[in-house]
């Protein structure tokens, strides 16, 4: 079986989700209250994407021609 997050070769089913062992570590073990900054960004995943959300990202691919900078 194949990751449902990024297609890979999984490791079983972990948070409800059939995961690669990259992408089980995706819930935030401070309970969602890591701090962001250029240093520690890379030190969980669901705290940055979640971040991203709030500051307006939105989850669709593909630039629409009238958002662009």
């Amino acid at each position: 079986m194949n990751c449902d997050i990024c297609g890979d070769k999984s490791v079983g089913r972990n948070y409800g989700a059939i995961t690669c062992e990259s992408c089980k570590v995706g819930k935030c073990r401070s309970h969602g209250n890591c701090l962001l900054n250029k240093i520690t960004r890379r030190s969980c995943k669901s705290c940055r994407i979640n971040k991203c959300y709030e500051m307006g990202m939105r989850k669709v691919t593909g630039i629409d021609k009238k958002s662009r900078i």
